[in-house]
């Protein structure tokens, strides 16, 4: 009896910001978080609260703190970038981001079909939607917007001669075949 008299006595006391008060040793307090065992619970598990939840502690010997408000960071302000940085940061983000299989598939068709088509196919610039880039508000930049384009366009060349070299070398396949069974 005298043992559980001492450890009710002896117990630190959380003060939540919901009003809720929870009886507990505290093992630590970080600038996150508040560690603490419930004695009277489980006497080997440890609990946590965020630091955000707590409003006071109020320790066994009779001192209090009250837990401030973890201070956020304010977000960085947005570096100011001049127009060709823009562009280069365009042309980084085309090689990262844009994805397209349509320049492999047209330039295969057309260099099976017709091959002066695939020039056709590849002097198209590709149609840059907002969904094409990591942030559709870089993309309303015109000289982003430029540079990303102008790297998705030499994209879908490479695409397109590569799609051309598959198609022609369907169409000699295809050729030798047919030739071949007469």
């Amino acid at each position: 009896m005298a043992l559980g008299s001492f450890s009710l006595s002896a117990q630190d006391i959380i003060y939540k910001t919901s009003g809720d008060e929870v009886s507990a040793k505290i093992m630590e307090i970080s600038t996150t978080k508040i560690t603490f065992k419930q004695p009277n619970l489980f006497s080997d598990s440890l609990f946590t609260l965020p630091h955000k939840d707590v409003f006071m502690v109020k320790y066994a010997n009779g001192e209090k703190e009250l837990m401030q408000p973890a201070v956020e960071e304010a977000a960085p302000e947005p570096v100011k970038r001049n127009p060709l940085q823009m562009a280069q940061l365009g042309r980084l983000d085309a090689r990262k981001y844009y994805k397209s299989n349509k320049g492999i598939a047209g330039g295969a068709i057309s260099g099976f079909l017709f091959f002066p088509a695939a020039l056709v196919v590849a002097a198209v610039p590709p149609k840059i939607t907002l969904n094409d880039g990591p942030d559709p508000q870089l993309l309303s930049n015109p000289y982003y917007y430029k540079g990303f384009r102008s790297q998705a366009h030499k994209r879908k060349l490479g695409k397109v001669a590569i799609g051309t070299g598959v198609g022609l070398l369907g169409l000699i396949v295809f050729s030798s075949l047919s030739n071949g069974q007469q």
